[in-house]
């Protein structure tokens, strides 16, 4: 099976198979898995086999476990390059509120201007009707 090279997300290297960090949400958006950046290095290497069966142990144990009450998990220490490669599994709650479409667009388009094409990370806040205008 094929080793991937998973690193740290940086817009000048393009050696990498897979940037950290890496996020995979379910369907219905109640679960998320995801890929952290190596502790202790900037890159490291592991299978997607490997990947596949830290994340399937995690929502199996933890957050498909009702009895645990449908708790995240992380597995860590999975690469070969001596870094601390984790995943992540949360199950994910969220709170009532509305958003218009158009709201969600233009603040993602905000943070793409502002922050991710200039390589830095960045959110955007306070979205929906629980946050008046006000708050601005």
């Amino acid at each position: 099976m094929r080793k991937l090279k998973l690193g740290v997300r940086d817009p000048g290297d393009q050696r990498n198979d897979v940037n950290l960090p890496y996020r995979f949400i379910s369907d219905d958006a109640v679960c998320v898995i995801e890929i952290g950046p190596p502790v202790g290095g900037s890159y490291d290497i592991v299978t997607s086999l490997e990947l596949a069966r830290a994340a399937f142990s995690i929502v199996e144990g933890c957050v498909s476990n009702v009895e645990l009450g449908r708790v995240g998990g992380e597995v860590r220490g999975l690469a070969t390059n001596g870094c601390m490669l984790v995943v992540r599994a949360d199950v994910y709650t969220p709170r009532p509120d509305k958003a218009t479409w158009y709201d969600i667009w233009a603040a993602a388009v905000a943070v793409r201007q502002v922050c991710v094409l200039k390589g830095q990370a960045g959110q955007a806040m306070q979205l929906g009707t629980s946050f008046s205008n006000s708050d601005f």
